[in-house]
């Protein structure tokens, strides 16, 4: 796909698959070619396994390599990184503090759970070349948002969005906050960017 006019490329992280076996390689490889040509030239890498084939790109390291300490940030900067972002599992304070390019996920639907098999064709039809989405719902009544990935792998997202908008102010030294979005309308994502901008409330519900 073309990118709209008015969009900088050089401001857009292509955010790589999640998991990428040995035959994925080479459309992997052809998809990075592409977004090269396009003018993106910063890459959201989830596995060092992924590393060959980021050459020549601004790395981000994304949650999923799980920094939880300040010696594996400095680990993955020295294996190229530009930046990683801390588990949201922790704290990011004493990282912060020893590695400067750690980013943090203030606003997001945490993912729980990635799934090899196309969940959502077995509960609606599939829609090859449309959003494809589904959802699970619990005993409690609670909606888990279904996503499809590359190669019709699935993501399911935790219900309500992780929201520590504000509460920016005590995350000292954290060099980017990260606002994770997945199945927000167009007005939800708008309010949390609101939320962000002006210091408005959320008025929706969210976890810690």
């Amino acid at each position: 796909h073309k990118l709209p006019p008015d969009i900088d490329a050089s401001k857009i992280s292509l955010i790589l698959p999640r998991t990428v076996f040995d035959s994925d390689t080479d459309n992997i490889k052809m998809l990075i070619a592409g977004v090269k040509e396009r003018g993106i030239n910063q890459l959201t890498v989830p596995n060092i396994g992924m590393l060959s084939l980021c050459e020549g790109f601004i790395l981000h390291g994304d949650y999923t390599l799980n920094v939880t300490n300040a010696d594996s940030a400095k680990a993955l900067i020295k294996l190229g990184f530009n930046s990683v972002t801390v588990s949201p599992e922790v704290v990011p304070d004493a990282i912060v503090k020893i590695v400067g390019a750690a980013e943090y996920i203030v606003y997001g639907k945490a993912p729980l759970m990635h799934s090899e098999t196309c969940i959502i064709s077995n509960i609606t039809p599939c829609k090859k070349d449309g959003p494809c989405t589904a959802a699970l719902k619990d005993k409690t009544g609670a909606v888990f948002p279904i996503m499809r990935e590359y190669k019709h792998r699935n993501i399911i997202y935790n219900s309500v969005p992780t929201y520590l908008l504000d509460k920016i102010e005590k995350l000292n030294g954290v060099s980017a906050f990260v606002l994770y979005f997945a199945n927000e309308s167009d007005n939800e994502a708008l309010s949390v960017l609101k939320a962000r901008k002006n210091g408005t409330a959320y008025n929706a519900p969210f976890t810690r």
